[in-house]
């Protein structure tokens, strides 16, 4: 089975991802402070007070390869 899942920004912002995921904007924090989301490694205005960009393609990259090794444990 395959699902096609359609972006339509490459990035967003933390409160953006907050409202698109339902996730408290302080727990999304959480979760990128510790590696769980991926975030732009760089602030696109280069002011360390900018907005922190979440990489969206990222992340879809992860789901896709835990959702496979998820897969390939259960069928195993």
């Amino acid at each position: 089975m395959t699902s096609i899942i359609q972006i339509d920004t490459p990035m967003v912002t933390v409160k953006e991802f907050s409202k698109r995921s339902g996730i408290p904007v302080r727990t999304v924090q959480t979760l990128i402070h510790d590696g769980e989301i991926p975030r732009f490694d760089q602030r696109l205005n280069k002011d360390k007070r900018g907005p922190l960009y979440i990489n969206f393609i990222r992340l879809v990259e992860l789901c896709q390869q835990q959702g496979k090794d998820f897969i390939d444990l259960n069928l195993s």
